[in-house]
């Protein structure tokens, strides 16, 4: 399984050192993703030293807590592995002396102590960069172009330029916004904002005094005649609004009268769609100079008080 994460890490980096990386913004964008790769493969490294590390020491001390298993050869799959683990018998270890065992206590620090030696963070950094870079010449010898590798808190910062950036990730031409609401700005009130006349020593002549109080004026004067004509408007449409709807329920009060009392004498449901188009027609057909009616007139018809 090991081997196999190692094939895959190998075949990222040398699938990122294949491509064609001529210009600076193209190298910018593949070096930290080498980065990543080339660290991902250490620390794949520093883990199967520490499990190789583990084997030699169950091999020599039999109170050690667990099974490890040992590597799996080149080539196996998954499948492979699970076959291989369910159908192999741990070998019995010798029982070992007393003594022996002392011994081999005593020597556990000095083999973890030669594969970990204490190193300043500044070495330690540059002897994992080191590992790394051989690691790479060892798993693409034949890759093109020279990979560029930090060097500690003195490494090289990249070239990020946001407008570039924003330019790769979002096209030449950036579509505008769709604002679907209103939007308010907060705008500071700055000295450029007002009016200026020209400098202080500069006085204006009295004609050009004149003009202003009289473009003033003007303005004041447009702007409470729009403000009076909004106001009536606004006053008009609300009573007709009003009039319309007091007009719609004395007529849904008469229709609701006028067929309970036909329900009450027995008498026929009249439909009075029919009267109220008659009614419109007429209206219509009536002279806007006075009461008189364009085919004549018409007598009016005084209804007598119903009694119940």
């Amino acid at each position: 399984m090991e081997n196999i994460v190692h094939n895959l890490l190998a075949a990222q980096i040398n699938s990122l050192q294949s491509q064609n990386c001529n210009t600076e913004t193209a190298q910018d964008t593949v070096d930290p993703q080498l980065r990543v790769v080339r660290m991902n493969w250490m620390i794949q490294k520093f883990y199967q030293d520490q499990l190789q590390l583990l084997q030699h020491l169950q091999q020599y001390q039999q109170t050690f807590a667990g099974n490890v298993a040992p590597p799996s050869p080149p080539g196996s799959s998954i499948a492979d592995d699970q076959q291989r683990l369910a159908t192999e018998v741990p070998a019995e270890q010798p029982q070992a002396s007393s003594d022996e065992k002392v011994e081999d206590h005593h020597q556990e620090p000095v083999v973890l102590q030669e594969n970990f030696i204490q190193m300043s963070p500044e070495k330690e950094w540059v002897a994992l960069n080191r590992l790394g870079e051989a690691s790479l010449e060892h798993a693409s010898p034949s890759a093109a172009g020279p990979v560029k590798a930090a060097q500690g808190p003195t490494a090289t910062k990249l070239r990020f330029h946001p407008y570039e950036f924003r330019k790769r990730q979002h096209g030449a031409n950036i579509d505008a916004l769709n604002l679907t609401g209103p939007v308010e700005v907060d705008l500071k009130y700055h000295k450029n904002m007002a009016r200026s006349f020209g400098s202080s020593k500069e006085d204006s002549t009295p004609e050009q005094q004149k003009r202003r109080i009289r473009n003033t004026e003007a303005a004041r004067i447009s702007r409470a005649k729009a403000r009076a004509i909004s106001g009536l408007l606004e006053k008009e449409s609300t009573e007709a609004a009003e009039t319309n709807l007091q007009r719609k329920v004395l007529v849904a009060q008469k229709r609701v009268y006028i067929a309970g009392l036909l329900k009450l004498l027995g008498m026929p449901a009249k439909d009075l769609m029919v009267e109220w188009e008659q009614q419109e027609q007429t209206d219509d057909d009536q002279d806007p100079e006075g009461n008189e009616w364009a085919e004549g007139k018409r007598t009016p018809v005084h209804e007598a008080p119903m009694e119940c």
